[in-house]
C-alpha cells in the first residue's frame, strides 16, 4: 500500500482488520515535514476500519486503485476533519471514525449502526466534496492501495 503524505500535515491514523475497530491494529504517525513513523505493517487489503486524529483541515483520502490517473472513477472514500463533525479523544484531541469504510455513521462512531444506515454522498472528484466524508462506494473495504494525506482549504 502506498502513503501519499502532503506538506504541513499532522495527523495519526490507526486502522483494524475488522469491522467496528476489532481485529489487528495498525497505527502511523504523520509528521508536518512529510515525514511519518511506523505504519510499514498497514495493510490496505485488509483494512475495514479506520480512525484519524488530526487538526481541522486534514483529510485522509482512501483508494482502490494503483495509479495515480484516473483513480476517481474507481471506489474511494474523503474524510475531512472539519468544526462540527469530530469528537474528542482523551487526550483533547479532534478525531473522525470510520466502523466500516462501506457505511456511513456518525463521525465519533464506535460501531457501525445497522438501524440508520446512509450511503457515503457520492461525487465525482475530491474538490466536489463539501461534508465530511464522501466519495465513490463500492467495494473499499480489504481493498485499499493508496491513502493520501493532505490539508484541504477550509
Amino acid at each position: 500500500m502506498e502513503w501519499i503524505i502532503g506538506p504541513k500535515t499532522r495527523a495519526h491514523i490507526v486502522g483494524f482488520s475488522g469491522l467496528n475497530f476489532s481485529g489487528e491494529r495498525w497505527e502511523i504517525d504523520i509528521w508536518p515535514l512529510g515525514r511519518k513513523a511506523q505504519g510499514e505493517g498497514f495493510d490496505g487489503l485488509r483494512l475495514k476500519s479506520i480512525g484519524i486524529i488530526a487538526p481541522v483541515g486534514v483529510r485522509m483520502t482512501l483508494i482502490s486503485a494503483r495509479s495515480k490517473v484516473g483513480w476517481e472513477k474507481l471506489p474511494w472514500r474523503c474524510v475531512q476533519v472539519m468544526d462540527g463533525f469530530t469528537f474528542d479523544t482523551q487526550q483533547d484531541r479532534l478525531g473522525v471514525q470510520i466502523p466500516d469504510l462501506e457505511r456511513m455513521d456518525l463521525p465519533g462512531a464506535m460501531y457501525r449502526d445497522h438501524t440508520k444506515e446512509i450511503s457515503i454522498p457520492l461525487v465525482e472528484t475530491v474538490e466536489e466534496g463539501t461534508t465530511w466524508t464522501f466519495g465513490r462506494p463500492g467495494r473499499l473495504a480489504c481493498n485499499v492501495k493508496q491513502i493520501i494525506v493532505e490539508r484541504y482549504d477550509l
